[in-house]
């Protein structure tokens, strides 16, 4: 049985309702009372179901839970580094931005600097540093380089290096007499030469490269028998001595090619010892 009021279920034998207090026996109905036509006894699902399926009464704001949070409004002991970031977002893009310039002026700077690093001289032979163009090929003797230039002139552009260990005073004046002996014209059996071109001219002196002294022999020849003059520098010959080593070098243009001169003039403009 149920109260007749409220709808909930009476304990047998009792009439009074221990959820409203109404007593089912005198309790009168009211027309607005939605159990008045409940019965405990009720087999109809639909007045039932009226019980069960009525409206909630009361609904929950849940609006409230969707409050826009202020990041001002957060406690400055609670901020984070992605708080932080937020708030000086534009801030830090500048500075990144700066920062990125920066490197990139600073990774161009290095390359240009590196670019332009002077080369690192290493000796070739010896303690001397030299510097051959590439015109020429190497071929390594016992005591030394010789390099030849290559095309259609062979050897007769060529650079020729030695280094001995010498305890000789006077090591240059041999060295360029015994220059002198190799290049000395053909002679026939009365003495005479065979040759007139081959008749040469000696030129000898010193010269300071990069800070060091070089003494020089230079060989000239005639173009032709028509001249008296001796204009084509076919040998130079050019000796120094360092740390107890003498250095003796012969450059050769037996062909007279300009080219060949411009590039024996630059290899001797880079001769330089390297004090270690």
């Amino acid at each position: 049985m149920r109260c007749p009021k409220c709808g909930a279920f009476l304990e047998e034998g009792k009439d009074i309702c221990m959820m409203c207090g109404t007593n089912a026996k005198t309790y009168t109905p009211d027309n607005n009372n939605q159990f008045s036509n409940v019965s405990g006894f009720s087999n109809n699902s639909v007045q039932q179901n009226q019980f069960f399926n009525r409206p909630q009464t009361q609904t929950t704001n849940l609006n409230k839970y969707n409050k826009e949070v202020s990041y001002n409004e957060i406690a400055k002991g609670d901020r984070d580094f992605f708080d932080f970031a937020k708030e000086h977002n534009k801030i830090i893009k500048i500075v990144l931005s700066i920062v990125f310039v920066l490197a990139l002026i600073f990774g161009v700077y290095k390359y240009i600097e590196y670019k332009n690093a002077p080369e690192k001289k290493v000796p070739v032979i010896g303690e001397l540093y030299y510097k051959v163009a590439d015109t020429f090929t190497e071929v390594k003797a016992n005591d030394g380089y010789l390099y030849s230039k290559t095309g259609s002139k062979g050897t007769d552009c060529a650079i020729e290096v030695t280094y001995n260990p010498t305890t000789e005073n006077d090591h240059v004046k041999t060295f360029f007499e015994l220059a002198r002996q190799e290049l000395k014209p053909e002679e026939d059996d009365e003495g005479n030469i065979i040759d007139q071109l081959q008749i040469f001219t000696a030129n000898e002196g010193e010269q300071t490269i990069n800070k060091y002294v070089w003494y020089f022999l230079n060989i000239s020849y005639r173009p032709d028998l028509s001249t008296e003059t001796y204009s084509v520098l076919k040998h130079r010959y050019i000796s120094s001595t360092f740390n107890g080593y003498s250095y003796d070098i012969k450059l050769t243009n037996n062909a007279g090619d300009n080219a060949c001169n411009i590039a024996l003039d630059q290899f001797t403009s880079s001769l330089e010892f390297i004090e270690e």
